[in-house]
């Protein structure tokens, strides 16, 4: 039986400073509460996830409110929605909805100019409107053909599994997976990009009316928290007041393990696809910076 030749496409993380392992090094032996403040600052992407994760998981109280979490998911959500994909679509950026922090039913109608769309048959009526962020998804649908780099279902994470390196569906589409458009979606087209594309509208529903999953400890110095990506999982364990051990998981290192979603989206894409990269990457958003390469002819031949 001859073996299944490999992806055209390979994943090459670039040098990091804040990786995990980084991370825990440098924190080990401060006192928790410089731990705590360091946290956020470390990080441009998903900083108050990660200090309220921190924080929970070191004992210590917040000083992230729902509030900073629910906003930073938001406006992750609404600069893809209104101003990345639409500039990588070669449509016309949107300005963000005024008051777009304060959430709530207002900001669901300036998205589509209209009612949200919260079935299948209302998306497609908002589609061929044609109003507010209509067009992008319009666009997605018509550049992402139907399987495109589409994953198998994978285990959800659990308040156990989400510590594990492991292959899981730790991403936004996660949070989504059983939302009707969703379920409507994958029965048409599989767990494809624009299937993950979509989650990313209803998720910031959820957002914007208070349905976020609330952060949690799971545990002895364990916390759980949901961020823009997916879960944020952290583990600490403090001795006399000082960091003895520290870890987290987020979702990029679900995202990139043996056998995850980057591995088997890159394994949908043929050569053709080549300008499809920078949009598959985005709405797989890892937190860390890769570069998507073709395989090297020889490494092909001699597999």
């Amino acid at each position: 039986m001859i073996p299944p030749r490999p992806p055209y496409w390979q994943a090459l993380p670039r040098p990091a400073l804040a990786t995990s392992e980084n991370v825990g090094r440098l924190v080990l032996g401060r006192e928790a509460r410089e731990v705590g403040q360091l946290m956020p600052r470390l990080f441009n992407l998903c900083g108050a996830a990660q200090g309220a994760a921190a924080r929970l998981a070191l004992g210590l109280s917040s000083s992230e409110s729902t509030a900073d979490l629910t906003q930073e998911i938001l406006r992750d959500h609404l600069m893809k929605l209104c101003l990345t994909w639409p500039r990588m679509l070669k449509l016309t950026p949107r300005p963000l909805p005024a008051d777009w922090q304060v959430g709530g039913a207002a900001l669901l109608w300036a998205l589509f100019d209209g009612s949200f769309p919260d079935t299948p048959e209302a998306l497609d009526a908002a589609l061929d409107r044609g109003r507010g962020i209509a067009p992008v998804f319009s666009a997605l649908r018509e550049s992402i053909r139907p399987g495109l780099g589409a994953a198998p279902a994978l285990p959800l994470p659990t308040s156990e599994t989400v510590f594990v390196t492991s292959s899981l569906e730790n991403s936004v589409a996660a949070r989504q997976v059983s939302h009707p458009v969703l379920r409507a979606t994958e029965a048409l087209r599989g767990r494809d990009l624009y299937w993950r594309a979509l989650a990313r509208v209803f998720d910031l529903a959820d957002a914007a009316l208070g349905r976020m999953p609330a952060p949690r400890k799971v545990g002895a110095g364990r916390a759980v928290v949901p961020a823009a990506r997916g879960a944020y999982a952290v583990e600490a364990t403090v001795q006399d007041g000082l960091v003895t051990s520290f870890r987290r998981v987020t979702p990029t290192d679900h995202l990139l393990a043996d056998g995850g979603i980057l591995m088997s989206t890159l394994a949908g894409l043929s050569a053709s696809d080549r300008d499809m990269i920078p949009l598959v990457l985005d709405i797989l958003d890892p937190c860390a910076p890769l570069d998507i390469r073709p395989r090297m002819a020889r490494e092909m031949a001699d597999a």
